[in-house]
């Protein structure tokens, strides 16, 4: 016999699985107790006297001991609400005597007049086998196991549309669409998806292409098997990712791989009223790098006055998060996304081989996956922040309750850090030192926006090694990215980066005049932040009434 896990949690009883179905457990004989009838209560009706020949008394163990209840706090206190006709059921058969629950008496006879066939029934896990499912990027951590079906399906339909059909055509018998519902929500992990956001521009660029009529076969032909190349090479990088997060579990001493990326812009103040919605707001920027090895994320909070979202900050979160972690390992890796104007550039480039340069690490490695299929572990990380920003935090102020916001997500994991105005260094000194080069040491051209990896190491930091392939086969191109030429200005101390910004930065007009005519729907107590970032403490305290 083999134990069942019953829901919810506060259910005591066990249920046994053997040949004959499922048995009541004898749980409920040690809780309740046949007594003699004590007293009869003359009812309201014709019959004075009451047809009850014995009662019952409910006991629940409270610290070794035993409490008596009513029968309905007892089957509250057990979960048993629904399951009151179970115990009525075995009340009646220890008023006959028996101290054990007898054995399900169904089926006896071998008679099932309702029974769906096997072949039927089997069908029915032989279409949810073979129909193509996916895995969610965003909750894959908390269900590992659950997969999903297309968004535009629901039960109903694909009972109506794909299973009916599908028996049809394999001649098989079909089963009720309640059974249909019963197996595919007992048996199988699924759900159906939501309607994807952010697509890959190429993948609807091909899709699109492949069902147009006017083009002939051999053209379709062709943008198949562009469309299966570029399917290939997403989910190489997508291994590289997941290569990465195992090597870093494996091996913490010797490799630190991170995942950066920038979340969407956070609305501050982020209001329910009806005016709110059409006016201007102040934005909260949030960068994420998260730590595959630990899994740990952390998150760098700023507003728009303390400064941009440009390569200049996304090198200043990442100097802080070195001096944060201080990480003692020889190797850096970091999984990034492809834009150009925060990560792909010469910026970023230029940090990293400082990073060598001034031997913080043997080596630093920069990984892109394919644009529209990168699947970052940010990304899942700022959906658990969306997710409950949108459930649990409708209103939210100003920047520092946005942190709370964060934190709350998941305290477990996610790390805040406030970048001050101070944190922010400006990179171009670094810039100095390297020189753009579009052609490597052997002549070969060099695509930049085509470069799916780099590579600094310690011993030549002005060697910028490249890949244009996920393959462990092919070599990294080598690119001298030297200074050479002559009478070019170098600052005597490049690596002492300065300030980025000394003053807050401006705030347009219009926006600030928005920001300041909802003023009457925040509390004193946090305006003061507003009146900072405008410059104005004059407001309009009359409240607007949409039209």
């Amino acid at each position: 016999m083999s134990c069942m896990k019953m829901e919810p949690k506060k259910w005591r009883f066990v249920y046994y699985l053997n040949t004959n179905g499922l048995i009541f457990c004898t749980f409920i004989s040690f809780c309740c107790i046949c007594h003699n009838f004590f007293q009869s209560y003359p009812k309201k009706t014709s019959k004075k006297i009451s047809s009850r020949d014995v009662t019952f008394s409910y006991n629940v163990g409270v610290c070794e001991i035993e409490v008596m209840n009513c029968q309905e706090a007892f089957l509250r206190v057990h979960g048993l609400q629904i399951h009151a006709r179970k115990v009525r059921n075995f009340q009646h058969q220890m008023k006959q005597g028996f101290a054990v629950p007898k054995e399900d008496g169904r089926g006896e006879l071998g008679n099932y007049p309702y029974k769906f066939q096997d072949e039927a029934v089997q069908s029915v896990r032989e279409l949810l086998n073979a129909i193509p499912k996916y895995n969610s990027h965003y909750s894959r951590q908390q269900n590992p196991n659950k997969v999903y079906l297309y968004c535009d399906l629901t039960i109903a339909s694909f009972f109506r549309d794909k299973y009916s059909q599908y028996c049809k055509e394999k001649q098989v018998p079909a089963v009720s669409e309640s059974k249909f519902r019963e197996i595919l929500v007992s048996e199988f992990n699924v759900g159906f998806k939501l309607p994807k956001s952010d697509t890959c521009s190429k993948c609807d660029g091909f899709l699109i292409a492949i069902s147009n009529p006017e083009l002939c076969a051999e053209e379709v032909t062709e943008k198949k098997q562009q469309y299966e190349l570029h399917l290939k090479k997403a989910d190489r990088g997508q291994n590289v990712i997941a290569s990465l997060t195992a090597l870093a579990k494996e091996n913490s001493k010797e490799h630190h791989v991170i995942a950066m990326d920038m979340q969407q812009t956070f609305p501050t103040h982020k209001l329910t009223v009806g005016p709110a919605f059409y006016k201007r707001k102040i934005w909260t920027y949030n960068y994420g790098i998260h730590d595959c090895g630990s899994n740990k994320d952390y998150m760098f909070l700023w507003s728009v006055e303390d400064g941009g979202r440009g390569s200049d900050e996304v090198g200043s979160c990442l100097l802080k998060y070195l001096e944060i972690t201080n990480p003692q390992t020889k190797h850096l890796h970091i999984i990034i996304d492809n834009c150009k104007g925060q990560t792909k550039n010469w910026t970023i480039i230029a940090l990293e081989r400082s990073l060598v340069a001034t031997k913080r690490f043997d080596s630093v490695q920069h990984y892109f996956p394919v644009v529209g299929h990168t699947m970052l572990p940010c990304d899942r990380d700022f959906g658990c922040i969306e997710r409950y920003a949108r459930k649990r935090r409708p209103i939210v102020y100003t920047p520092d309750e946005w942190a709370e916001v964060i934190k709350s997500a998941s305290p477990k994991h996610f790390i805040v850090t406030k970048m001050e105005r101070e944190d922010f260094r400006s990179l171009k000194s670094l810039k100095t030192l390297t020189s753009k080069r579009t052609e490597s040491t052997s002549g070969n051209p060099h695509h930049f926006s085509e470069a799916t990896q780099f590579k600094f190491e310690s011993e030549d930091p002005f060697k910028l090694s490249v890949k244009h392939s996920y393959s462990d086969i092919g070599a990294f191109m080598s690119v001298d990215i030297r200074v050479k030429k002559k009478g070019r200005l170098v600052e005597s101390n490049p690596y002492q980066l300065p300030i980025k910004y000394r003053k807050p930065l401006p705030i347009n007009q219009k926006k600030t005049g928005d920001v300041l005519s909802l003023m009457p729907y925040i509390p004193a107590a946090k305006q003061d932040f507003f009146r900072s970032c405008t410059g104005n403490n004059m407001y309009n305290n009359e409240v607007e009434e949409l039209p």
